[in-house]
């Protein structure tokens, strides 16, 4: 068994844009190192929705005449010998954990994945957002000072909920109610197990640029309906959906659906008084 820890993407080089603190994967198995292919990106011009189907993360990628079902095996890649149909029709095969369908379609739209039936409503007049979404991320990457709460479940009967706090230019925090917790200012961390725990400081390489975005490349943006916006980053694969406020562009919820990944971040703040310390006692202090 190949077991995947739960913070592997904490502190990954290049995540979320440059090197996110946000992207936190939760755990899973799988019985061989062996994973499938990534899918194919989502078409172009395709508006793309997300959801879940028991452990599987499923995309649908909208076209006047044609559905992609993009499916994501909570091992990572493609999902593969699985059974999955659009509005109950047979599918084609359109790459690893892709399956299409051809012709008109309606506003809601149901997919089949292995005996678990996920229902998307197709808005009525989306609008492309690809300027709004890079501005939302070049405004959120200039604030001061970001905390959310996040709720991440991977599908498999995980779940974890933590509150995150991010500070420019290299300052964040998180911490799980009786369990892990993080501190980590440039190139210094500071981490334990429980608030019980003596933290344990270690080196923090790279530096972790903040308040750094969960996603590195945004496609297939659409305005689905003032304040709320879709799209989907193929270099990690996620889908995601975020809503904000229309004035200030700030963001008030974000859905991120990957791989056993189903995160939703609350934002609660964007104080910019710097709160985020090194941690008084640390282990050998």
């Amino acid at each position: 068994m190949v077991a995947l820890p739960l913070a592997a993407w904490l502190a990954r080089p290049g995540g979320g844009g440059g090197g996110s603190t946000a992207v936190l994967l939760p755990a899973t198995t799988t019985s061989s190192p062996q994973l499938s292919r990534q899918p194919p990106a989502p078409p172009r011009d395709a508006l793309v929705l997300a959801g879940e189907a028991g452990p599987y993360a499923v995309a649908l990628a909208v076209e006047p005449r044609r559905l992609e079902a993009i499916v994501l095996s909570p091992e990572g890649g493609g999902a593969k010998g699985i059974e999955v149909s659009v509005n109950g029709d047979v599918t084609t095969d359109c790459g690893s954990g892709c399956w299409a369908a051809s012709g008109p379609h309606g506003r809601v739209v149901s997919v089949l994945v292995a005996h678990e039936i996920v229902m998307f409503e197709i808005p009525a007049h989306p609008t492309p957002a690809a300027a709004l979404v890079r501005r939302e991320r070049a405004l959120y990457r200039a604030l001061a000072g970001v905390t959310y709460r996040e709720r991440l479940a991977s599908g498999q009967g995980g779940l974890t909920v933590s509150t995150w706090r991010l500070e420019r230019p290299d300052r964040f925090t998180y911490a799980i109610p009786h369990g892990a917790q993080a501190v980590v200012i440039g190139t210094h961390r500071w981490d334990r197990s429980s608030p019980r725990d003596r933290w344990v400081e270690s080196p923090q390489l790279p530096r972790l640029p903040q308040p750094a975005a969960q996603w590195r490349h945004a496609t297939n943006a659409w305005l689905l309906e003032p304040g709320v916006v879709a799209f989907a980053d193929p270099s990690i694969p996620a889908y995601f959906q975020l809503e904000f406020d229309p004035h200030t562009l700030r963001p008030r919820l974000l859905r991120m659906t990957a791989a056993a990944h189903f995160m939703t971040d609350r934002y609660v703040s964007f104080a910019p008084a710097r709160s985020i310390r090194a941690p008084r006692r640390a282990a050998g202090g």
